[in-house]
């Protein structure tokens, strides 16, 4: 089995290339899905529930492995883990290898995120994403999920109640099948800051000597990334044997590579197309996932250029995103990040400026000033924030630095 090695390589690191490294791979798509959905809920278990989940969770700390229980009045059979999660979610359980892994908060205060669900890449492949989603609504309903309801309507008539959701993560892959290939670290094109890491075969000599690169993520989460990677060693090192049959491939006399491209969306970068429900997501993911892959690329180089941003996208790479404009044409609409991010932007700025005058004005009055002196009070303050500048410099600068981090997703 190989040894992986995590590299951070810096824009401009050079692999030596050959012209025919461009040439001789045939990358033949196979597949293209969604691979991953993280949706958070407001809502509550009933406490009957949660009772049943901390007897569980003790019987799997007893018995050091997840224990099988039917859950709830409805008996949803579901495995449950003897560890939480990050983010106060005191459970885990798992409704089945085609389903969804669940994280529940010891809570039942309706008016918090107490559930995130985490869609899984085969009820994605399986189902699809409309039949995912349904069965995912289906368990919160037979859970007895309470908390703020909307209403949405399903096909063929079905309607479901589901509490108020948030959309964390979305994934969407392109699966293609080659003879061999090899990555090149040059051959990444995105903005000059973004984080890149790459994973190599230890079998092999450094990267500076044309060391084999069997996975790639440029950029990070929960902002946008993309994925490059050998899907066939992943799916025998994790045992997700499965998508042999998905891709209706006989693994016994496949004697080629699956590589897979991958764009994720996390929250940070949903929130730039102002995309927080299913609704939301349906019409405009499409655009998301098509802007990731046309602002990371991968690329051929030319030797006459030394501007690798003018270099072409390898072949590979335009199919990838012709099949995700293609593929998503249906979750697309007319929105653009840009006049969304400019838009969130206005609505922050329209409600500082509105707390301000608020503010100013209520400090006229509580100085007992009538509101014809508002000018001279305006005056008065703005010398009182020169002047504390002026004194605590590094705090003023840390505050400004501090808002601007928190808003940074507004940075298109």
């Amino acid at each position: 089995m190989k040894i992986k090695q995590i590299l951070h390589c810096q824009r401009g690191a050079v692999t030596p290339l050959s012209r025919n490294t461009w040439t001789k791979n045939i990358m033949e798509k196979i597949y293209q899905n969604f691979d991953g959905l993280d949706v958070s809920f407001k809502g509550a278990l009933p406490i009957y529930i949660l009772d049943q989940l901390k007897s569980a969770k003790y019987d799997a700390i007893e018995q050091h492995g997840k224990v099988y229980i039917k859950l709830g009045a409805a008996k949803v059979p579901v495995s449950v883990d003897r560890t939480g999660a990050k983010g106060g979610y005191s459970f885990i359980i798992d409704t089945g290898i085609d389903r969804e892994t669940w994280f529940i908060a010891n809570s039942t205060f309706k008016n918090r995120w107490n559930i995130r669900v985490s869609l899984k890449s085969m009820a994605l492949a399986i189902h699809g994403y409309k039949k995912a989603k349904r069965n995912m609504l289906e368990v919160l309903d037979l859970l007895e999920v309470k908390g703020e309801y909307r209403e949405e309507n399903e096909e063929k008539g079905l309607r479901y109640n589901f509490p108020q959701e948030r959309i964390a993560r979305v994934d969407f892959c392109i699966d293609f099948k080659t003879d061999h290939f090899e990555p090149k670290v040059k051959c990444f094109v995105a903005h000059q800051h973004s984080h890149r890491e790459f994973i190599q075969s230890a079998t092999n000599n450094f990267i500076a000597k044309g060391k084999v690169i069997e996975s790639a993520r440029i950029g990070t989460m929960p902002n946008k990334q993309i994925a490059l990677y050998n899907k066939t060693n992943e799916i025998i090192f994790n045992q997700k044997l499965f998508w042999w049959d998905i891709w209706d491939i006989d693994k016994d006399t496949f004697k080629g590579e699956i590589w897979r491209v991958e764009a994720r969306a996390g929250k940070h970068e949903l929130k730039k197309w102002n995309i927080k429900t299913f609704e939301e997501l349906e019409t405009r993911v499409g655009n998301v996932m098509w802007s990731i892959f046309k602002d990371i690329r991968y690329v051929v180089p030319n030797k006459n250029d030394s501007n690798s941003a003018r270099w072409p996208n390898a072949n590979f790479w335009d199919i990838a995103t012709n099949t995700t404009y293609d593929e998503l044409l249906g979750y697309s609409s007319n929105a653009k990040k840009g006049r969304i991010v400019k838009d969130l932007r206005s609505n922050i700025a329209r409600r500082y400026k509105i707390l301000i005058t608020g503010i100013i004005i209520g400090y006229t009055a509580i100085l007992g000033k009538p509101i014809s002196e508002l000018p001279q009070v305006l005056d008065t303050i703005k010398k009182d924030i020169i002047n504390y500048a002026h004194q605590f410099p590094d705090e003023v600068e840390e505050k400004h630095d501090r808002t601007l981090k928190k808003y940074f997703f507004l940075d298109d």
